[in-house]
């Protein structure tokens, strides 16, 4: 399944750290990692068949302080965006039947 979440292939939050700053510029799209929103290992075969995953550089993925895996906030913020981005596309309500859980 492709990326809900992603129509380009670059670091997602790079990305978004751009659009908060007003700092537009082309961003790599190699040496990135891929990153499944849901974790764990129910949950990332369901995040992969949804679509809930993104494009993360390493800084951002696993070697950074803020990194997804090192920082429960900026895990938080990716799964509150795949939240949103699920809902825009099938409901709360499938949602909770699926994950269980609301974030946002």
């Amino acid at each position: 399944m492709e990326s809900i979440m992603q129509d380009i292939k670059e670091c997602f939050l790079c990305r978004e750290e751009m659009i908060k700053n007003n700092n537009f510029k082309r961003l790599p799209s190699s040496d990135l990692e891929c990153h499944h929103i849901m974790h764990g290992m129910a949950n990332r075969k369901i995040s992969e068949h949804y679509g809930l995953k993104v494009w993360l550089c390493a800084e951002h993925h696993r070697t950074g302080k803020n990194a997804v895996h090192n920082c429960r906030e900026t895990d938080l913020i990716l799964i509150r965006a795949g939240q949103r981005r699920f809902e825009e596309i099938h409901s709360h309500e499938e949602w909770m039947s699926v994950f269980m859980k609301n974030y946002i």
